[in-house]
């Protein structure tokens, strides 16, 4: 399954997941070892920016259960405004894109 803007991704996590993902998100300092915010104005209209982070996989992680029975495995690796966002790509430590789709 890959994500696709169409499709309804809610899910439901269970109090121990909650539990999981409070703690990830609290205690980030654990597993993130560097994170690097960069921006750029290319011309007199554009915003561009750029967030590095380097972290190491945690071993207990929130699984999250889909309204249409998947699922798949949350990482927090940012926390950003809810809205659209635009050209995000995600790559892995050898630069090459990260193509994983959610359940794999």
């Amino acid at each position: 399954m890959g994500l696709s803007t169409g499709e309804d991704y809610r899910g439901v996590l269970s109090g121990p997941e909650a539990r999981k993902l409070i703690k990830l998100i609290f205690f980030s300092k654990d597993w993130i070892s560097r994170r690097v915010d960069s921006v750029r104005f290319p011309d007199g209209l554009t915003l561009h920016r750029q967030v590095s982070v380097d972290f190491l996989v945690p071993e207990e992680l929130p699984r999250v259960r889909l309204r249409h029975g998947t699922g798949f495995t949350l990482l927090p690796i940012a926390l950003l405004r809810k809205e659209a966002m635009v050209n995000f790509s995600f790559w892995d430590s050898k630069n090459n894109p990260y193509t994983r789709s959610p359940g794999s």
